[in-house]
């Protein structure tokens, strides 16, 4: 599965003070809603940040100065309130991660097709934003190949998505109005889709043009508890690259009789369900070479 580079690390400041004591040092900061006023004041200070995180601050607006941030790698202004970025940020030509994760954008943001680095974009829980324009821009990032379309309300996915031509991992989770009969596809379409997460989705069933997606080798099917698995099982065992398999908190307390067609699967994650000790032994016997994780 897809590895963050840019995960928590003993390098974080969450204080601002701390990072003021030694600016030059500061590489990785989660700023406090509060201190945000002074960080804008005093920015120039800390010239060498890569990862800037600014979370449920409110914000109807970027903080003035953070274009001024040259060695940016990732902009994380998760559950704020903006609907736009400014242009200027497109000085930022480093930038390799943008999360904008529950803010009120309803159109895309023009500014993101000016990172020429950017791979990982993350739109979710924007309820008004134009997923079919966003997609049609969303083409012309070049290196884009990890993309959050989460808790969009989509009932349908656009076509324009095959022009995705790089995109590796797609996160499709909580959109229960999704008709799958057209959204299978669709992402068949994908010439390089690896990763899918459909998690949270409220599945009964999964249509057998699943097997279509002959690229995927991880699919996260977590937390969807009506979920038929035996017709499921049957279609993954015509995924000849499927290794990696999510069915975590789905409220399991056996797997169908057919289980053991998963053989080709490296890892099958069925943690936060109820199996009791017996089925669980059953499921290791049914899969001797997959790394099974209760």
């Amino acid at each position: 599965m897809y590895l963050h580079t840019f995960g928590q690390s003993p390098d974080d400041y969450a204080s601002f003070e701390e990072a003021l004591k030694a600016p030059e040092k500061v590489k990785n900061l989660n700023l406090n809603c509060r201190q945000v006023p002074e960080f804008e004041s005093k920015i120039n200070l800390l010239q060498n940040i890569t990862v800037l995180r600014i979370k449920g601050c409110g914000l109807t607006s970027c903080p003035k100065g953070v274009e001024y941030l040259r060695d940016l790698e990732l902009l994380s202004l998760q559950d704020n309130q903006l609907s736009s970025l400014p242009e200027a940020l497109d000085q930022l030509t480093g930038l390799q991660v943008i999360n904008l994760r529950g803010n009120k954008f309803k159109q895309f943001p023009q500014v993101l097709l000016k990172f020429p680095e950017l791979r990982e974009i993350d739109l979710a829980n924007n309820r008004g934003l134009n997923v079919s324009e966003t997609i049609g821009h969303l083409s012309r990032v070049p290196k884009l190949d990890f993309l959050y379309l989460t808790g969009l309300d989509l009932t349908e996915l656009p076509q324009e998505i095959v022009e995705l031509t790089q995109l590796q991992e797609l996160h499709l989770d909580n959109n229960p109005g999704m008709d799958w009969e057209q959204a299978i596809p669709v992402l068949a379409g994908m010439p390089s889709l690896m990763i899918l997460n459909l998690e949270r989705n409220q599945l009964e069933y999964l249509p057998s043009q699943i097997v279509s997606l002959q690229n995927i080798k991880g699919l996260v099917l977590d937390a969807n508890q009506e979920l038929e698995l035996q017709e499921l099982f049957t279609n993954l065992d015509q995924m000849d690259g499927l290794k990696v398999l999510l069915l975590r908190n789905n409220g399991l307390q056996s797997l169908p009789s057919n289980t053991g067609v998963l053989s080709n699967l490296e890892v099958l994650e069925l943690s936060g369900n109820n199996f009791p000790d017996q089925e669980k032994n059953r499921i290791i016997s049914l899969l001797p070479n997959t790394n099974v994780v209760f």
